[in-house]
């Protein structure tokens, strides 16, 4: 979907309060995800877990709002088996 990498805060502000994938990332302790391309993003949790199990590279699901309740924050790496 995105072509260019795009850090933590521009994928927050063009992505506010959605779920989004997020592949070539570079992890960062503070911030879960420092930078990435954005593959696919969905204001439904749902929609995005079916997205995710479809993928066959490694990406991160992260939701880029406020955590709230039932939102885990962090990377859910899929990986391809080979």
């Amino acid at each position: 979907m995105e072509d260019r990498k795009l850090s933590w805060e521009q994928i927050k502000e063009h992505y506010p309060d959605e779920w989004v994938i997020i592949v070539d990332y570079e992890e960062d302790p503070v911030d879960i995800v420092a930078a990435g391309r954005i593959l696919d993003h969905s204001k439904s949790r749902d929609e995005i877990h079916q997205r995710q199990l479809s993928l066959e590279q490694d990406a991160a699901v992260v939701y880029t709002g406020e955590p709230t309740g039932n939102v885990v924050m962090g990377l859910s790496p899929v990986r391809s088996e080979p």
